[in-house]
């Protein structure tokens, strides 16, 4: 998968959790805003895929959208959240 087909996933994951103190902790919240809405483009196993080639890439994933969190704050959220997506 190539990265612009992954990085707007991310993105949205990483969106409503910007200004959280604890991302981890807001995964269900994230996957909620963006797969309860109606009319939603995201799926399960889209945004699992994505998050699965995000994770696995070198690319600075901290930088995709203005947020105050760490590389590795942002991965293990990135991978909690996969970890939710495969196991809901």
């Amino acid at each position: 998968m190539k990265a612009s087909d992954w990085k707007a996933a991310v993105r949205a994951l990483v969106y409503p959790v910007q200004f959280s103190m604890d991302p981890e902790k807001d995964v269900d919240r994230a996957l909620a805003a963006l797969l309860g809405r109606s009319g939603t483009v995201w799926t399960r196993e889209g945004l699992a895929e994505s998050v699965r080639a995000a994770l696995t890439s070198r690319a600075h994933l901290a930088g995709l959208i203005p947020q105050k969190h760490s590389e590795e704050v942002l991965r293990r959220y990135l991978a909690a959240a996969l970890r939710r997506l495969m196991n809901p």
